[in-house]
């Protein structure tokens, strides 16, 4: 009886064993993992100098051309930029903060530009958050097209202008597209490697030989033919060249001394998109 007290005991402790006919895990991915360690404590340290020096209502509220912040540096909260009545042009070098909103082009103002303090117009306005801009008489706005692309450099400002104030609505539709089109490329990405599992991979890795023992033969080639280029001698580019060649070098025998382990991989990923394509909700998970 004691004997088989035993040895059920000796069974139940073997199958509560987590190694029971399992390998036990382990970390395989430690220089990742220092790297990606790393990234974040350099990401962190930005965001810590960008959050202690920096300023994010110069963004929402604006300036005027001395950088003080309207409605914070200012008792004028309401940023706005003159406009030339004769070409039409927005003196966007010279922003201002002011007190409200001008509607009408009744009224004017003192304003800088190049040549000093000027009395020009105002000109009807529509307020934005903190920012006045001309006011959309309709979708073609010449004048909030033409400020926009003055103050942002290309006609995508004037979608930048038009949407500014409204940043709730705008993170809804921002979110509610980027889940769209996160959803249609992830499970894109799903199939892709369904299907093409193997041949990303050893694409991938002939990438990396072609990159390296590619530029480094040309590199090579070109010290051998006497070729200065790119304003270095012979001597620094055979030397570049041998260390690509000897890097390309080590990435073939590197993947061929991994193939068993690369097959399993592979496997491994085709398995797992076969359970997340059968199973929506996990990728939404």
């Amino acid at each position: 009886g004691d004997t088989r007290a035993v040895s059920i005991k000796e069974n139940r402790d073997s199958d509560a064993s987590p190694s029971h006919g399992l390998q036990d895990h382990v970390c395989t991915d430690v220089p990742c993992l220092l790297f990606l360690f790393c990234n974040l404590a350099f990401l962190s340290w930005i965001s810590v100098y960008a959050w202690n020096n920096g300023n994010c209502r110069k963004l929402t509220n604006g300036y005027n051309k001395e950088k003080q912040i309207c409605g914070l540096d200012t008792n004028k909260s309401f940023l706005f930029w003159c406009q030339d009545p004769y070409t039409k042009d927005f003196l966007v070098d010279y922003p201002m903060c002011i007190d409200a909103c001008p509607n009408s082009n009744e009224t004017s103002r003192i304003c800088a530009n190049t040549t000093g303090n000027v009395t020009l117009p105002d000109y009807p306005t529509q307020r934005s958050g903190n920012w006045c801009l001309p006011q959309r008489v309709n979708a073609t706005n010449h004048d909030l097209r033409h400020l926009s692309n003055e103050v942002f450099g290309s006609s995508w400002g004037e979608y930048i202008v038009r949407l500014h104030g409204d940043v709730l609505l705008i993170a809804a539709n921002v979110a509610t597209m980027g889940a769209f089109i996160g959803i249609i490329a992830g499970y894109s990405y799903l199939l892709l490697l369904r299907k093409f599992a193997r041949v990303l991979a050893y694409l991938i890795f002939s990438l990396m030989v072609v990159s390296t023992a590619g530029v480094g033969g040309y590199c090579v080639y070109a010290a051998a033919r006497g070729e200065n280029v790119d304003g270095q001698d012979t001597g620094a580019k055979l030397r570049a060249g041998c260390i690509l060649i000897v890097i390309g070098t080590f990435v073939v025998v590197w993947v061929a001394s991994l193939l068993t382990e690369l097959d399993t991989a592979v496997s491994c990923i085709e398995a797992s998109c076969e359970c997340l394509m059968e199973e929506p909700t996990l990728f939404t998970e």
